[in-house]
């Protein structure tokens, strides 16, 4: 599975390029005041990762557009535009299915643990005194995060 890296501190965010539409850099953007707005103006809503997962919203540096298919299968329409707002893209990646497991039980704790279809466990290089550790991989389940999203906004 090809996807993008997103960084957030101890873990890691994978977004599989199958589910995006398109990538952009976030410059003088102002920030938002919660994890989910909706602007009915132009129909889309902005989820900011970093509230989703407990960090400052103005470290947000990059917007990703998910694709639309999700929506017509939940709406009926295609007009509604997801994005997300993360931490910087650090690369892409591609994760072989096989290092790909179910989240455990021990996440549920965390409200979304949900929108997760899967954790790699990686190593993180540390300085050489402290030798290497374990960086858990969330892989982001995009139609489950649609899902989660019209169900919390009522849409």
């Amino acid at each position: 599975m090809r996807a993008f890296l997103c960084a957030f501190g101890s873990f890691s965010v994978a977004i599989p390029m199958d589910a995006i539409s398109s990538l952009f850099l976030l410059t003088d953007q102002a920030v938002q005041s919660r994890a989910i707005e909706y602007n009915a103006e132009n129909k889309s809503i902005s989820v900011s990762l970093l509230q989703l997962f407990g960090f400052p919203p103005e470290n947000a540096q990059h917007g990703i557009v998910l694709k639309n298919n999700y929506d017509a299968e939940y709406l009926g329409n295609d007009s509604n535009t997801i994005i997300l707002l993360s931490t910087e893209v650090e690369r892409e990646i591609d994760i072989p299915n096989d290092e790909i497991y179910s989240v455990p039980s021990i996440f549920n704790y965390a409200r979304f643990s949900i929108l997760f279809s899967g954790i790699r466990f990686a190593p993180l290089q540390q300085p050489m005194d402290l030798g290497s550790t374990t960086c858990p991989i969330f892989i982001l389940n995009a139609e489950r995060l649609i899902q989660w999203l019209y169900k919390e906004a009522a849409l």
